[in-house]
């Protein structure tokens, strides 16, 4: 995939609530945009980023991405239509994408049993350790 202009244009600032229920969302978010061949931002990054949470659940330029009604694959496609249209017209589908979640969340759900985490270790995981799993497990396709 083509890359998206200089560094700092790469990045993508996500707003979502840090609330258990949305975490589905929020991973399934920071896969496609890293898959997507851009930089997920988020305030919790860090680990005492002392934001408690945000209205929105993305908010891209001041664009919010349309309606996903709580869906994790119908936001991916929603995203990936967005990013097809504002940033990289050459992106793969939104279907795409969300089989190559899936393929992620298979290999992510072995590696951390490997690495002994129980369920509640692997749903409480912070974002900053989750992207790094995402980076370490995901293979970006080939051109």
């Amino acid at each position: 995939m083509a890359k998206a202009g200089s560094e700092f244009e790469r990045n993508v600032f996500i707003n979502c609530p840090f609330d258990p229920e949305y975490r589905p969302l929020l991973r399934a978010m920071l896969f496609t945009v890293i898959y997507c061949d851009l930089n997920p931002r988020i305030a919790t990054e860090g680990a005492d980023s002392g934001e408690v949470r945000i209205k929105k659940i993305v908010d891209i330029s001041g664009n919010d991405i349309e309606a996903h009604d709580d869906d994790p694959e119908r936001l991916v496609r929603c995203l990936s239509d967005w990013f097809g249209v504002n940033i990289n017209p050459d992106l793969p589908s939104g279907t795409r994408i969300w089989h190559a979640y899936n393929e992620f969340n298979a290999a992510f759900e072995k590696e951390m049993e490997d690495r002994g985490y129980n369920q509640d270790e692997i749903d409480d995981m912070s974002v900053a350790r989750f992207m790094y799993f995402v980076y370490l497990l995901y293979t970006p396709p080939e051109e």
